[in-house]
């Protein structure tokens, strides 16, 4: 296996010549505080003195860093088995999430890939080198205690020996991990790690598919426009093993999602004004479950977000119902194949109805984890979470918990899934974690600002003039049409066939700015 060549310095000194080609590339015309956040991390990488600290000042929030990246690219839906493996360079982030319920054990685990640099500035030829991970989760006895993960970044070595097959090896300190896919869908992983309070554990565990992978939107690219979007399929039915020490079990159920994220600035300069004009002022966060029915052989995923200009805590509480409306994605998998908002008679996503039984303490926050769910289709479930909380300990704070699926009287277990909320954090919070995990002073009002300025951008008068007249440039092209069109009677058709190719004009070049 390769070793890390870059030490401490050379990983701080590539991050900060990635930072300055952003600074230079992709600055905005329309908001304000970019350059001075990159100013800012660039002070703080200077005063990195761990990989830890160097990995946090990354993670600041920066949509013109992540600018640098290139975009997720949609795949063709049944070609899922092609992107498999890790794609360097694709947005700052990519990342593999497992869960699974075996027998009375339960785990999850998220393999974060956290780029160091644009691909245009790293000059390697070994891409592994400017690239940190970061793993996750934990594992527990199912109802019982739960062992969750120290955080710290490692370096791991990625190879691809065949189509749709990776390794993937790498050791720290308070971890190490080998996942593997050594033929198409089969999942093996070896985890050894020192949990929160210094104990050390290991376990192994094999994942074979029920079904293929399955994309959660069109193409597989889920908000994929130039700037932005995610690469997401998911293996929604994994026959799992599960062994620790001298002890095997069988016959379990996971789940597998894979991403690739990019989250910066819309590239079309009226898109991104009509976004601008109308952005939300306060986080808004998503809670995430999973249900795997065993009974029927069908997946779901629901994925709620908070309502616009609600926080977290205003939106969602003990006994809150989630009706559908509220619910901004519902993936169901029947058979095999994916469904994007069911309507025919058999699975009518108009039935669908979440509510909230029971919240638990975890990182000051009372959060869900308990579900009354009636599914597509009127069948009634309870979703709830089969160990203690986990939370994994970065500054947005994950909240992710292996689940099982109750029959309505809540007797009878009938499958597994998962609960989870994130981002549920308001914006000074997160900002002021973002900082002290850097390294910074969140007392200090203008790194506070510079951080939440890039949660939410702020804009100058004049940068709020120029966006609503880009917003508007359209109407005033028609009025300047019509006018143009019914000034004079004679030679009407003319001037219109000359309006109507303006028209087309204008709207290829609002497409290509």
């Amino acid at each position: 296996m390769s070793k890390p060549q870059l030490d401490l310095q050379g990983l701080k000194d590539l991050f900060k010549k990635g930072l300055r080609y952003a600074k230079k590339q992709f600055s905005s015309t329309l908001i304000s505080g970019h350059d001075d956040l990159i100013n800012y991390q660039l002070q703080l990488a200077d005063k990195a003195t761990t990989l830890q600290q160097l990995v946090a000042v990354s993670r600041i929030v920066n949509p013109v860093f992540a600018n640098a990246f290139w975009d997720p690219k949609p795949v063709c839906d049944g070609c899922e088995l092609q992107n498999t493996g890790i794609q360097f360079g694709v947005g700052t982030t990519g990342w593999y999430f497992l869960t699974a319920v075996v027998q009375g054990w339960c785990y999850n685990l998220s393999i974060f890939r956290l780029e160091l640099a644009p691909p245009q500035v790293v000059v390697t030829t070994d891409r592994n080198q400017a690239v940190r991970w970061q793993i996750f989760g934990g594992y527990g006895k199912v109802g019982g205690k739960w062992y969750t993960m120290q955080d710290e970044s490692i370096y791991m070595n990625y190879t691809q020996p065949s189509y749709s097959t990776f390794s993937l090896v790498g050791a720290g300190t308070t971890k190490s991990l080998s996942f593997s896919s050594t033929q198409p869908m089969v999942f093996n992983l070896s985890m050894s790690f020192t949990d929160t309070n210094g104990a050390k554990h290991s376990f192994q565990s094999t994942m074979t598919p029920n079904v293929g992978p399955q994309s959660n939107a069109p193409n597989s690219c889920l908000g994929c426009v130039p700037g932005m979007g995610s690469m997401y399929y998911s293996y929604t039915s994994m026959n799992t093993t599960f062994q620790i020490g001298q002890q095997a079990f069988t016959g379990g159920i996971g789940w597998i999602d894979h991403q690739n994220a990019k989250v910066g600035q819309l590239e079309n300069l009226y898109e991104r004004a009509l976004l601008y004009s109308v952005k939300p002022k306060k986080s808004r966060g998503w809670l995430w479950f999973a249900i795997q029915d065993k009974e029927s052989g069908i997946q779901y995923m629901f994925t709620y977000f908070y309502p616009p200009q609600k926080f977290y805590i205003q939106a969602v509480k003990q006994n809150t119902v989630l009706e559908e409306k509220d619910i901004q994605i519902i993936n169901v998998y029947k058979e095999g194949k994916s469904y994007f908002k069911p309507t025919d008679t058999v699975m009518d996503a108009s039935q669908t109805k979440v509510r909230v039984l029971d919240t638990i303490l975890a990182n000051g926050v009372n959060l869900p984890s308990k579900y009354a769910i009636t599914l597509p289709g009127g069948k009634n479930v309870i979703l709830v979470n089969a160990s203690a909380p986990n939370v994994y300990p970065v500054a947005h704070a994950p909240y992710e918990c292996p689940a099982l699926l109750l029959d309505e009287t809540g007797s009878r277990v009938i499958g597994a899934g998962l609960i989870e909320a994130n981002f549920y954090l308001d914006n000074e919070t997160y900002a002021k974690r973002m900082i002290v995990s850097a390294g910074g002073n969140y007392n200090n009002q203008g790194e506070l600002q510079m951080v939440m300025n890039g949660l939410v951008p702020p804009q100058t008068g004049l940068q709020k003039f120029l966006t609503y007249m880009i917003v508007l440039i359209p109407l005033w092209i028609l009025i300047a049409v019509l006018v143009f069109t019914l000034y004079k009677k004679d030679q009407r058709h003319v001037r219109l066939i000359i309006a109507l190719l303006v028209l087309f004009i204008s709207y290829g070049i609002a497409k290509k700015i």
